[in-house]
């Protein structure tokens, strides 16, 4: 059983977060929640993996808790001290670089453009969380 910890970033539509968009399903959505996404980790918590939403102490992983059934741990930072098998999957390539050893990675969203500076690197990428969910099984089935 591996444990993922999913950034809201992962989670939302990529440069819409923080947008207001009102209602949804009875809750306050502050994020736009991807496509897929919540199935997702649903995939993830039926085969057996522990779905943990990393959210700030503002709030912005509740909107996304709201929505899974039965609801998701939910936790302010990655341990200090992970177990094996931990993932991290996160829609912002800067927390690639500041993780807890032994945390393997995953980016989720459009691939980005070549450039010569140095770039954090995250150990997969994959286009949303759908894909990062698939890579993830993968990997732990084998």
């Amino acid at each position: 059983m591996a444990r993922v910890y999913l950034e809201p970033s992962a989670l939302a539509l990529a440069g819409v977060s923080d947008v207001p968009v009102g209602i949804v399903d009875g809750h306050d959505a502050l994020e736009v929640i991807a496509p897929g996404a919540l199935e997702g980790v649903a995939h993830l918590r039926e085969a057996g993996h522990e779905a943990i939403i990393l959210a700030e102490a503002t709030g912005s992983g509740q909107t996304f808790e709201a929505f899974v059934s039965p609801p998701v741990s939910v936790e302010t930072r990655l341990p200090d001290s992970p177990p094996p098998g931990t993932w991290l999957v996160t829609g912002d390539p800067q927390r690639c670089a500041h993780r807890p050893a032994g945390v393997r990675t995953i980016l989720v969203g459009p691939r980005r453009p070549p450039t010569h500076r140095p770039t954090a690197r995250c150990d997969l990428e994959a286009r949303d969380l759908t894909a990062a969910v698939l890579q993830i099984l993968a990997d732990e089935a084998m």
